[in-house]
């Protein structure tokens, strides 16, 4: 026997641009899909088919007999349009209506088949955090979290990608990725996340705009007659910074606090005649910098531990406990007045 093959035509033209749309996206602004169906044996295969709006079921007979398909209800799109297909015959359509649609073969009506085309809802999806103009400052790792969720089936993958390349997959709640500082360099990020769901329908967020920061560095820049140190910090512009000094690396004084005017900033130690003295500049947790004094007539905010400002006790430079030998004998003493 012949083969023969058929396809639906479109005779309308504003129906046919509609169709023809169709056959490139499906109502989930999906690719459409073009699923087979296979006769053979006098069984369709498979006879239970479900498909999103906008896909195309394509009948091919592998059976040396006739087959039809041919809806069971009156009025069901295909009706009509399926004729006796040969060996290799096929016949195609596109669905473009959701609803359960069964069919038979006319000449043989135990053969059962049928498809199902559901439209398909793409998944919600936000990204929670950071938040948007969040700053990182190596070794802080980059964690960016979201929910995800999906009304009519489920969410199958969470993707994370910063300037639009894949950094990290989520493929179970709760979806988050934590980015190695490694990963990012110092620079400026748009970060988006795009959710897929179990039928393929995807959601993509807005971008959230993020800034890694070169790690913190101190450099000497200048060494004044004073015994001061003219210090080269590179940091992160409106973070808190601390300036900090030790003679026996174990108890830390600090010197003075400033918020950084730029990402490249200059701090100096305060002049000093000891012969060995360490100093370590520290970034201070970001309210800090909110929080911090109006600045003194040098410039610098007056802190606890400021040159200005009282040393705290224990400091070598405070005044001794009472009883010290060197200390104002207390009240009392014989050697007082």
């Amino acid at each position: 026997m012949k083969s023969s093959t058929f396809r639906y035509t479109i005779r309308s033209r504003r129906s046919a641009c509609f169709h023809a749309a169709l056959l490139l996206l499906n109502a989930a602004g999906l690719p459409a899909a073009t699923h087979t169906v296979t006769i053979a044996g006098f069984t369709f295969q498979p006879s239970s088919l479900t498909i999103s709006v906008g896909d195309t079921v394509r009948w091919v007979n592998q059976d040396a007999v006739g087959h039809t398909t041919t809806c069971d209800r009156a009025g069901d799109p295909v009706c009509g349009f399926s004729p006796l297909l040969g060996q290799s015959g096929t016949f195609q359509f596109t669905y473009t209506q959701a609803g359960t649609f069964p069919y038979h073969c006319s000449p043989h009506p135990f053969m059962l088949g049928t498809v199902t085309v559901r439209t398909n809802n793409p998944p919600a999806v936000a990204i929670t955090s950071p938040s948007a103009g969040a700053v990182f400052t190596p070794p802080m790792d980059l964690e960016i979290t979201v929910t995800s969720t999906d009304t009519d089936g489920t969410v199958a993958r969470v993707e994370f990608f910063a300037n639009g390349n894949a950094i990290g997959l989520s493929t179970a709640p709760p979806f988050r990725y934590t980015a190695p500082a490694a990963a990012l360099p110092p620079g400026d990020y748009a970060l988006t996340v795009r959710a897929t769901d179990d039928a393929g329908a995807f959601t993509v967020t807005p971008p959230v705009p993020v800034r890694v920061r070169p790690p913190l560095s101190v450099a000497v820049e200048s060494r004044p007659i004073s015994g001061a140190l003219q210090l080269r910090v590179t940091g992160a512009l409106g973070l808190a910074y601390a300036l900090e000094a030790t003679d026996n690396l174990y108890v830390w004084t600090p010197l003075l606090t400033n918020t950084a005017p730029s990402d490249v900033f200059e701090m100096q130690t305060p002049a000093s005649t000891q012969q060995r003295r360490f100093f370590r500049v520290r970034q201070l947790p970001q309210e800090t910098a909110s929080n911090l004094a109006s600045p003194d007539a040098a410039g610098d905010p007056i802190t606890p531990g400021n040159p200005a400002d009282p040393l705290p006790p224990g400091n070598p430079a405070d005044p001794l406990p009472p009883g010290n030998p060197t200390d104002p004998l207390p009240e009392g003493n014989p050697a007082s007045p």
